[in-house]
């Protein structure tokens, strides 16, 4: 199931007034926040904060992990990358929160 953002938005204030011909997210959701931004604690952050509300959800800052470069020789295994990959497969929808730079 994929929502845009305004999708998201009404579905978190109010599930049951979704339009019938827009997507919906099923009874079983479990979903979870990736954080790419920069400052942890920046816009991206707020603007989270203000689609969530006051609803409990995950949220997977990525400058707490240690991802590194892909290799063919797998030298990395051992970094963040596969733990975040296992995570999010158990999660529906996936959130992806980034900022948006407008050429600065």
């Amino acid at each position: 199931c994929m929502l845009l953002p305004r999708d998201l938005y009404r579905w978190y204030r109010n599930p049951s007034k979704l339009n019938p011909k827009e997507p919906k997210l099923q009874d079983n959701h479990n979903p979870i926040i990736i954080l790419g931004s920069s400052r942890s604690d920046g816009d991206t952050l707020q603007a989270v904060k203000a689609l969530v509300g006051n609803k409990s959800m995950p949220l997977v800052d990525l400058l707490d992990l240690k991802i590194s470069y892909f290799d063919y020789s797998y030298k990395n295994r051992e970094d963040d990358f596969m733990p975040l990959a296992e995570k999010m497969v158990e999660h529906d929808p996936i959130i992806l929160a980034t900022p948006v730079y407008w050429y600065t």
